[in-house]
């Protein structure tokens, strides 16, 4: 897991991450959160204070959508990580109906 996914996963579920100072705040409903994703916020909370402080600092301008899906492939969709950079490339049948859309608009000559 990448913390694209991982934040894109928790914000399905309800999950809201704040930052307060050095620490990141996370508002859960009863039972939204696993011990793996207890662990994976640990893992990644250097880069979700970095990304969320850097949008917060930012408050008169729109964030700028940073995540990328491209078709990789037949059936391969390759997305960027915001937080990183990195592509990974995910079967088209695993990702969500709204990055798939993505990648056929790219496809199309839409703008990214």
């Amino acid at each position: 897991m990448n913390a694209l996914r991982l934040y894109h996963d928790l914000r399905a579920r309800g999950v809201i991450l704040q930052v307060q100072g050095e620490l990141l705040k996370v508002n859960a409903p009863a039972g939204a959160l696993k011990e793996i994703d207890r662990a994976a916020l640990k893992e990644f909370k250097p880069k979700f204070l970095e990304f969320l402080s850097r949008s917060h600092e930012e408050p008169q301008q729109a964030p700028k959508r940073e995540s990328v899906a491209r078709w990789a492939g037949p059936g391969l969709i390759r997305i960027r990580d915001p937080f990183t950079g990195e592509w990974h490339e995910w079967r088209a049948d695993k990702c969500l109906p709204g990055i798939v859309s993505e990648a056929d608009r790219l496809r199309k000559g839409g703008a990214a």
